[in-house]
């Protein structure tokens, strides 16, 4: 991904937003501060000039290489300092896979059983994760749920809750396609290719699972459009795609990273079987990430 710029921040509403939340100069040097900026390389802050324009003068400095930290550092500084803001988050990296998450994960569970029993099956399997996420004494897992989710539901799904982790629950059909559901539950085949291009778009997704059937052969279809992406290309049962669910969350929500999390989850299943299952997780790995 190309380096953040002064101009980019600006068109997308950034600059703004840092305009807003540090306005003041005490604010603004706190948060440079914080990153080790020498103070004496800026520009007096207030005065006649606006916190907008401001802040487009220390952001055009950033870029030039004055200091040592960059764009993104600033970013991230300032989501820490104001983990809500939704602006923010979209240009913050995720957590690098391997390594800690987040203190609190937004869970998006899209679900969809075209068929009644599929319905019963994918009740249990929410139940599961909302029970996992209680146990969070250290980390909090915030669970959204889009039930019986439409094909047309999906971009707008992503986009609203902005989730860290995508659970996608239901079915595949055996050519690689997420099944999801029309406005009269009838079957909505969605390729996993196209999957992919959605979750591209959107961005921001540490990590996906496909506790759907089949889909997971398309592991390494899917991976490169998130942080990491966890499935089985062998059909999962349903106990077994339970008890993943179980331990896998619960492990998150008691503050494991999100490699240990999944060794745990894929253990558990291994408990109720002969042998450990063929769960697997494939890691995008970029320049500075570590597995």
């Amino acid at each position: 991904m190309a380096a953040l710029t002064a101009g980019q921040l600006q068109q997308d509403g950034v600059l703004r937003v840092l305009a807003e939340l540090y306005a003041d100069p005490l604010s603004a040097e706190l948060l440079l501060r914080e990153l080790g900026a020498d103070l004496t390389r800026l520009p007096p802050f207030g005065g006649s000039q606006a916190p907008l324009a401001h802040w487009f003068r220390i952001c055009l400095t950033i870029e030039h290489g004055a200091f040592s930290f960059t764009l993104e550092d600033l970013l991230a500084a300032a989501y820490r300092n104001f983990p809500s803001n939704d602006v923010l988050r979209r240009f913050v990296r995720p957590p690098a896979p391997g390594g800690s998450p987040d203190d609190r994960l937004t869970v998006l569970c899209l679900l969809a059983g075209p068929r009644e029993t599929s319905r019963l099956q994918l009740r249990h399997e929410f139940r599961a994760i909302e029970e996992a996420a209680r146990r969070g004494r250290r980390r909090t897992l915030d669970i959204r749920l889009s039930a019986a989710t439409r094909r047309r539901d999906l971009v707008p799904s992503l986009v609203e809750h902005k989730p860290d982790v995508v659970h996608f629950g239901g079915h595949g059909s055996t050519g690689g396609e997420l099944l999801l559901e029309e406005d009269d539950g009838s079957v909505a085949p969605v390729p996993a290719e196209a999957l992919a291009a959605v979750l591209d778009a959107v961005g921001g997704v540490s990590v996906a699972v496909l506790n759907a059937c089949h889909l997971g052969r398309y592991l390494d279809v899917v991976g490169p459009s998130v942080g990491e992406v966890i499935g089985s290309p062998a059909k999962l049962d349903d106990e077994d795609a339970l008890a993943f669910c179980r331990d896998y969350y619960a492990a998150l929500a008691l503050g494991e990273t999100w490699a240990r999390a999944f060794d745990l989850g894929r253990a558990g299943v291994g408990l109720g079987r002969r042998g450990l299952p063929d769960l697997r997780r494939v890691v995008r790995v970029r320049e500075g990430d570590t597995v």
